[in-house]
C-alpha cells in the first residue's frame, strides 16, 4: 500500500530556524488583484491598467515602484499593498503607514515566506539588484545591441523600498525578512491598519479558523 504524507504547514509556529482570491475578499471585482513581476519596472503602467478594468493593484515590499510612484498612476482605483514583515518591525510599519496615508485600502501580509527558494538560476547567472556587469554578461549583450541601449538609458533596477544590496535576491530575503510572524504579530499589524487586512499563505485548516476569528480575511497560496 502506498504512504500518503500530508505536509501543512503553520505560519503560528515561527521558522526560526531555516489561485484565485475568493469572492469574500475581493466582493467588489470581478477578478482577483493583478501584483506584477516587479523586477521588469511596470508597476505604473500595470497599476492604471488595473484601475480602468476596476481590478485592485497589489504593490510587492520587493517593488521597483514607490507607493507614491503607484498612487500617482492609479489615483483613483483600489491599491493594496503587500506586506513581507522585516526583522527591522519599525522600518516595516514604517511603510505601512505610507501606504495608509497614500490611501491604500488592503494591506496583504504573506506569511509563507520563512526562508528564500534556492533561486540556484540567479546564483549561477551572479544576478543581484541592481544587476551587476559580469564578464558572461557582456559576451551575452556583445550581439544584442539594444540590450546596451537600454542598459544606458535607463534607471538601474532596484527595489523602492529597499537599500543598495549586492547579493542575490535569495540572500536578501533570508537576511532582510523575518520568519517568525505569529498571529499576535498579525493582530499588532491589524491594530495599526486602518483599512482591509488580508492574510497570504495560510494552507492551515486550523489556522484558516483561527484567522477567521481574529476578523482577518484569508488568501491561499496559489
Amino acid at each position: 500500500p502506498a504512504l500518503i504524507v500530508r505536509n501543512s504547514p503553520r505560519m503560528s509556529a515561527p521558522s526560526r530556524a531555516v489561485s484565485p482570491l475568493a469572492q469574500r475578499v475581493v466582493p467588489q471585482a470581478e477578478l482577483p488583484p493583478v501584483e506584477p513581476t516587479h523586477y521588469v519596472e511596470l508597476a505604473p503602467e500595470d497599476a492604471r491598467a488595473a484601475g480602468r478594468a476596476g481590478i485592485p493593484f497589489s504593490l510587492s515590499t520587493m517593488g521597483t515602484a514607490s507607493i507614491e510612484d503607484v498612487r500617482d498612476a492609479n489615483p483613483h482605483g483600489r491599491n493594496w499593498f503587500q506586506l513581507y514583515m522585516w526583522k527591522d518591525r519599525e522600518r516595516s510599519m514604517a511603510l505601512v503607514d505610507r501606504a495608509a496615508k497614500a490611501g491604500y485600502d488592503t494591506l496583504l501580509v504573506t506569511v509563507d515566506v520563512p526562508v528564500a527558494g534556492a533561486r540556484l538560476r540567479d546564483k549561477r547567472n551572479g544576478m543581484s539588484i541592481p544587476p551587476a556587469l559580469t564578464a558572461k554578461t557582456v559576451l551575452n549583450a556583445i550581439p544584442r545591441p539594444q540590450w546596451w541601449i537600454d542598459f544606458l538609458t535607463t534607471e538601474p533596477l532596484a527595489f523602492a523600498s529597499l537599500d543598495r544590496w549586492s547579493g542575490t535576491v535569495a540572500e536578501l530575503l533570508d537576511t532582510m525578512f523575518d520568519p517568525t510572524v505569529t498571529f499576535d504579530d498579525l493582530a499588532w499589524i491589524k491594530s495599526q491598519w486602518p483599512g482591509k487586512l488580508v492574510v497570504k499563505g495560510i494552507v492551515d485548516d486550523n489556522e484558516w479558523e483561527i484567522s477567521s476569528q481574529g476578523k482577518m480575511r484569508t488568501a491561499p497560496t496559489c
